[in-house]
C-alpha cells in the first residue's frame, strides 16, 4: 500500500506522480521488510546492489535517504555517528580544471591524476576515514570523530600537498593541479533533538564546494552548523 502522506497532489504530471508513487511503495516495502526480488528489479531508482544489502525492515528515515540516492557508505557512517553522539566531517574535493587534463594530455593521464590525488588524500587521513570517488573528478572524504575546526586543518594541508605535487604527463613532464574543497560537519551539541540527514551533509558540502570554485578555486570552504542541526 502507498501511505497517504506520499500522495501529495494531483497537479503533478503523470510521470512525476508515477515516480512519486513508486518511491512511496519502495519506502513502504523497506520499512515493512517486504522488499522482494521483483521490487528490486522494478524500482531502478535505487542501486540494486544497495537494496540487496538491506536485511529486514529499516526505519522510514533510512528508507527515504536510500531512495533519494545518498551513498550507502555515507548513510551508514552518519547513522553510526549520530547514534554514538560523535562528531563527523564530510568533505567533497573537486579537481580544478580537470577537463583540461583529459583534453591536453588524454584520458590515461587524467586517470593517473585521479589516482594520485586519491592516494595523497588517503595517505594524509586515518585508516578508518572513508575516501571514495564521488562523481567524475570529485572525491568524498568522511572523517569520523573529527569536528569541523580540526577537519579544516587536515583539509587545508591536503589542499597544499596536492597544489605542490608534481603530476606527470605522457612525456614524463611535470605539471601542477589544484583542488577545491567544500566541507560540512555533524556536531553532537547541535543535533540532539533533530539529527540531520546524510543528504543534508552532502548538499551542504556541495554548496560550499561551489563557493570555493566561484571564489577562485584552490581553497577550502566550510559549511557552519546552525543550532537547528543543519549546515549552512
Amino acid at each position: 500500500p502507498v501511505t497517504a502522506s506520499y500522495i501529495v497532489l494531483a497537479t503533478l504530471s503523470a510521470p512525476a506522480l508515477n515516480a512519486l508513487i513508486q518511491n512511496a511503495q519502495l519506502i513502504d516495502a523497506m520499512v515493512a521488510g517486504t522488499l522482494t526480488e521483483a521490487a528490486r528489479t522494478t524500482f531502478m531508482l535505487v542501486d540494486p546492489a544497495l537494496v540487496a544489502t538491506l536485511a529486514g525492515p529499516v526505519d522510514v528515515a533510512t528508507a527515504r535517504e536510500i531512495v533519494t540516492g545518498a551513498p550507502p557508505e555515507i548513510l551508514n557512517i552518519v547513522r553510526e555517528q549520530t547514534l554514538s553522539a560523535e562528531a563527523l566531517t564530510l568533505a567533497l574535493l573537486d579537481i580544478d580544471f580537470f577537463g583540461q587534463v583529459n583534453k591536453t594530455h588524454g584520458w590515461p593521464c587524467g586517470d593517473r591524476v585521479l589516482r594520485e590525488v586519491a592516494e595523497l588524500v588517503r595517505a594524509n587521513v586515518r585508516h578508518d576515514d572513508w575516501v571514495a570517488r564521488y562523481g567524475g573528478e570529485e572525491l568524498c572524504l568522511v572523517m569520523k570523530r573529527v569536528e569541523l575546526a580540526s577537519a579544516l586543518r587536515v583539509l587545508d594541508r591536503i589542499r597544499g600537498l596536492i597544489a605542490h605535487h608534481d603530476f606527470r604527463d605522457e612525456h614524463d613532464e611535470p605539471f601542477q593541479m589544484t583542488v577545491s574543497i567544500g566541507a560540512a560537519s555533524l556536531d553532537p551539541d547541535t543535533y540532539a533533538e533533530r539529527p540531520p540527514a546524510a543528504s543534508t551533509l552532502v548538499v551542504a558540502a556541495s554548496d560550499q564546494l561551489l563557493v570555493a570554485k566561484r571564489s577562485g578555486r584552490n581553497q577550502v570552504r566550510p559549511a557552519l552548523p546552525t543550532p537547528g542541526g543543519d549546515a549552512v
